[in-house]
């Protein structure tokens, strides 16, 4: 952790957490460190400055739990989940990211045009409830954001889930 009074602090913007939360049947969560590229990459600035996480959990928190979630992912994992519906989410990630902006990005020509993976852009339906729904993920994260950011915060938006973040403010 960084020195008290050390003003450096790194906030790291992604679709997800990187923390896996589970709810029981009985109620109770838990919580485990994803593993993965970006939280590998990213463990070793924890040492040399403030470092938080913003992400959505990737579970719908009923609203009555979601204080005792946030608490938790914040004490033991430097954490703020940024909840989305259901719906928003699905519409976010898999409707618009996935289904649009994927292929776009990473189209390649292919052998294989009906390959998920390589997507003809010329296929690509444009779903305007996808739309509004990337837009309003991005708008969440945009607030949960501005409650915490601090002059000489360094913001890091990863990846084109989030695209519209860096030009909405914060």
């Amino acid at each position: 952790m960084a020195a008290s009074g050390d003003s450096r602090r790194l906030i790291v913007v992604s679709n997800r957490l990187p923390v896996t939360i589970k709810r029981h049947d009985d109620g109770q969560y838990e919580f485990t460190m994803s593993s993965g590229g970006l939280v590998s990459a990213l463990s070793g600035c924890k040492r040399s400055m403030d470092f938080q996480w913003f992400g959505w959990p990737g579970i719908d928190v009923p609203e009555d739990e979601r204080e005792h979630v946030s608490k938790r992912l914040r004490d033991e994992f430097s954490c703020f989940p940024v909840y989305i519906s259901d719906e928003v989410a699905d519409r976010h990630y898999n409707g618009f990211s996935n289904s649009i902006l994927w292929p776009l990005f990473h189209y390649r020509a292919s052998p294989f045009p009906s390959s998920a993976d390589r997507a003809d852009p010329a296929e690509i339906i444009f779903d305007e409830a996808a739309w509004f729904a990337y837009r309003e993920a991005n708008l969440l994260f945009a607030e949960a954001i501005r409650e915490k950011i601090q002059p000489g915060s360094l913001v890091w938006v990863q990846d084109y889930h989030l695209m519209l973040l860096v030009r909405l403010p914060v």
